[in-house]
């Protein structure tokens, strides 16, 4: 007991074992930022925050997350002042409450006459999208990706997921029959696509669709899954689709996403090392690579030291951003920004009816003599298909008469 006293003396500060380190610690709390909780980054050096450590209201918080203004951290924003100036004076500072964000004045881009948005895609690992509609939700109204590539789905036939992603997303699906694995594609709803032939192997989990682009081309777009258990023919079946597709338009854009689990590959080298897997998986991997002109962009690690989920690309000088985003399973997320604009489906004029306009005196004295007509000339035993017909017409009508309209611009979806 006296050696164990004397030890703890004689030592140094004492730490308890902070356990590993999180990806995004907040910088106030030190605890992990997830998108469980509300949180912003500084767009400077990158440093996440909790909204609750930064006393921020949910109004301010609102108008940072949702809005182009850049967002800078007090330790980033303050001024470089030199010592002299703080010297010259002495200010009391034990009531000021200072904000971790500081504010600065927006710029605004000039809107295109043509409304064109460049692409922006995600890749995702979701282990299992059942009941993660909030985490779902949460990065893509972050990001506002124009194109979701999914894997691990752990979806079957009997599931619907259309509730879990936002209304203005459709959905491609190849699940596996076991409820595990599975890969997905949503994209925006306007983007103009066909969904091309899927491997010759029903088992291989991949989903490839083909984008217009302007001036007749095309964009290859794909989502990929090769499970750890895999065999080198499921490896050769998945290389063997994507080389077809490349030989049969070899003018066309390829981007294809997804977790391939191979660890082993040196990206900066293009060399496998290790034993984890079987060396002819990732040789063959890496001979489609070559043959299909694709580089792989991820050069950050995804889960843990690994970088498993990849990002390939023919045309690497038409991406302009490949980061991580905090993910929703012991994946982080990448996000592809780009210069390429798909083509998107013009939104149809509607009509608007002008009720604040309307003639509700004539509208009111036509209704009731429409009431009067109608009980003259029907009763109980009238067929109830030709009585709505019969008020259907006739109220479209008086509503054409009395209320004014006006069409909706194409650049909205809704007015």
């Amino acid at each position: 007991m006296y050696l164990t006293l004397l030890l703890l003396t004689n030592a140094s500060d004492i730490e308890l074992n902070p356990g590993p380190a999180s990806k995004y610690p907040c910088q106030i709390c030190a605890r992990p930022v997830t998108w469980k909780q509300r949180g912003l980054a500084c767009d400077d050096c990158d440093q996440w925050y909790h909204v609750e450590c930064m006393h921020m209201s949910t109004p301010v918080y609102e108008a940072l997350a949702y809005s182009n203004v850049p967002r800078q951290c007090a330790s980033c924003g303050m001024p470089q002042f030199s010592t002299s100036l703080f010297n010259s004076f002495v200010a009391d500072t034990s009531n000021t409450t200072t904000g971790v964000f500081i504010s600065i004045s927006p710029t605004y881009k000039k809107r295109s006459l043509s409304c064109e948005k460049e692409d922006k895609i995600l890749t995702v690992n979701f282990q299992s999208a059942r009941n993660k509609r909030e985490e779902i939700h949460n990065p893509i109204d972050s990001s506002d990706p124009d194109i979701i590539l999914g894997t691990e789905t752990w979806l079957n036939s009997n599931i619907h997921i259309a509730k879990l992603f936002p209304p203005s997303y459709e959905l491609i699906r190849n699940d596996r029959s076991d409820g595990y694995g599975g890969v997905l594609i949503a994209l925006k709803k306007e983007i103009i696509f066909e969904r091309l032939p899927s491997t010759p192997d029903a088992n291989v989990e991949a989903i490839f669709i083909k984008i217009s682009l302007p001036k007749k081309n095309f964009l290859i777009v794909g989502a990929l899954y090769r499970p750890p258990s895999s065999t080198p023919k499921y490896m050769e079946d998945l290389c063997q689709s994507v080389e077809s597709l490349h030989s049969h338009d070899r003018n066309a854009v390829i981007w294809l996403g997804g977790d391939l689990n191979l660890p082993d590959i040196d990206w900066e080298t293009q060399s496998s090392s290790g034993n984890q897997y079987p060396m002819s998986i990732k040789q063959r991997f890496l001979e489609m690579l070559q043959n299909c002109d694709l580089q792989q962009m991820v050069s950050f690690p995804i889960r843990l030291t690994n970088c498993l989920d990849l990002f390939l690309s023919n045309r690497p000088t038409l991406l302009s951003k490949c980061a991580a985003l905090p993910g929703i399973s012991d994946h982080d997320i990448v996000l592809i920004e780009s210069s390429v604009v798909s083509s998107r489906n013009r939104s149809v004029k509607r009509k608007i009816l002008l009720w604040k306009h309307a003639n509700m005196k004539d509208f009111r004295e036509d209704c009731l003599a429409f009431q009067q007509a109608f009980t003259e000339q029907f009763d109980r035993s009238s067929p109830v298909q030709v009585m709505w017909d019969n008020i259907t017409t006739t109220v479209s009508h008086m509503i054409e008469k009395h209320v004014p309209s006006k069409m909706t611009s194409t650049w909205f979806n809704e007015p």
